[in-house]
């Protein structure tokens, strides 16, 4: 004679509190990614095109511009005045951050965007007030200008 007896079948128990730490866990992983997707998008977003094709208004022929290994460019058009205008582009894009960087210097401005620290350095700058002998000199200086090659200055 056999004798089976049956056990009560027992239900997995539920861990709601883990099941509610491991959603909030993968929210959390997904907003962190996402930051940082759009910080890397932001971070590259002021950087010059240096690949592809650009539709630039003001040349009269294509201008082939090739850089090297270390970055340096290598300009190639049908005529001079399209050579002065790619080469005033790529300087411009070379060194934007740069003349951005001298001008805030220039007009007391560096600390709305390298912090705090460099208020002093502003305040002393603003005294001295470049940006209005700048100014002063720029008009001397455009009236002075009209000898120099209209590509390259209209490429900046």
């Amino acid at each position: 004679m056999s004798v089976s007896a049956s056990l009560p079948a027992i239900a997995p128990r539920r861990r709601p509190f883990i099941r509610i730490i491991s959603i909030l866990g993968l929210v959390v992983l997904l907003l962190i990614l996402g930051a940082a997707g759009w910080l890397y998008s932001i971070a590259r977003s002021p950087l010059p095109n240096l690949d592809g094709n650009i539709a630039v208004p003001g040349l009269s022929a294509k201008v082939r511009v090739v850089r090297d290994g270390h970055g340096i460019p290598t300009i190639e058009a049908a005529s001079i005045d399209d050579l002065l205008f790619a080469q005033g582009y790529v300087t411009a894009q070379d060194r934007l951050w740069q003349m951005d960087v001298m001008r805030r210097a220039a007009a007391g401005e560096l600390s709305e965007i390298l912090g705090s620290d460099l208020l002093k350095v502003d305040r002393e700058q603003r005294i001295f007030s470049f940006i209005r002998s700048d100014n002063a000199e720029r008009v001397d200086f455009e009236q002075r200008s009209v000898t120099f090659p209209p590509g390259f200055v209209d490429a900046q």
